[in-house]
């Protein structure tokens, strides 16, 4: 699920580095609830990128600039809404990185959909994480910083099929259960052991920081592990 615009992605840069912080807070998309913008710190618009790997954002008509950095691998700036509980793409654009408005730049979502303003993000199925609250503990990795407070919202088809608020401690739970449904999978298993017994002359993680980093970047945002929001009360 987490194509970038451009060849590689966050894993895969994280594990040509070395140390404790292998990979960068990235800026995240926006979604407009109720009138007020807010983080939105999981990028539907990637699965409809890897669905369509012809397609390069800056190649697109009139533009050029990837507007990659490394606070925003993916190179783009996504925004959505929640219409009738349908999750709508309203705005992407490049040159995420430099200051300034970015909703001042060229919105190429009528260039990817046909002259199209919005378009119903049908081809998403998982669980949409908006922070809500203050910021309560910080990672320097991909969206792995915990929130006061979120709004969660199951997606199936694009459609919303669910919701719930929850507080860090909930969320904390959300994320261990999801973790742990993950960590059955051969997915997992063949990350973490690409981690811990990489067959180039990278020098291994450990067991701590494998499952330390492969926590932080989450499973991937497909209903898979899309659990039950009631989940956080079985573990109260």
């Amino acid at each position: 699920m987490r194509s970038r615009l451009l060849a590689g992605t966050v894993v895969a840069m994280a594990l040509a580095c070395v140390g404790n912080v292998h990979a960068t807070a990235q800026m995240a998309d926006r979604i407009e609830l109720d009138g007020t913008i807010h983080r939105l710190t999981v990028n539907p618009l990637d699965v409809w990128l890897e669905a369509h790997p012809d397609v390069t954002l800056h190649r697109l008509p009139g533009q050029s600039d990837p507007g990659m950095c490394s606070a925003n691998w993916r190179g783009y700036l996504a925004t959505f809404t929640i219409v009738d509980r349908v999750l709508m793409l309203d705005r992407v654009v490049l040159d995420a990185c430099t200051d300034g408005d970015p909703d001042a730049r060229t919105d190429l979502v009528p260039l990817l959909f046909n002259g199209r303003d919005a378009v119903p993000v049908d081809w998403f199925d998982g669980v949409l994480v908006v922070p809500t609250g203050e910021l309560v503990e910080y990672v320097h990795l991909e969206y792995g910083s915990l929130y006061a407070s979120y709004r969660l919202f199951r997606v199936e088809g694009g459609r919303v099929t669910d919701e719930a608020r929850m507080d860090d401690r909930q969320y904390a739970r959300y994320r261990k259960a999801q973790f742990a449904a993950w960590q059955k999978t051969d997915e997992y298993r063949a990350r973490y052991d690409q981690l811990v017994s990489p067959k180039d002359k990278e020098e291994p993680w450990t067991h701590e920081d494998a499952e330390g980093f492969l926590f932080a970047i989450g499973p991937p945002d497909t209903l898979r592990f899309a659990l039950p929001f009631d989940v956080v009360n079985a573990a109260e």
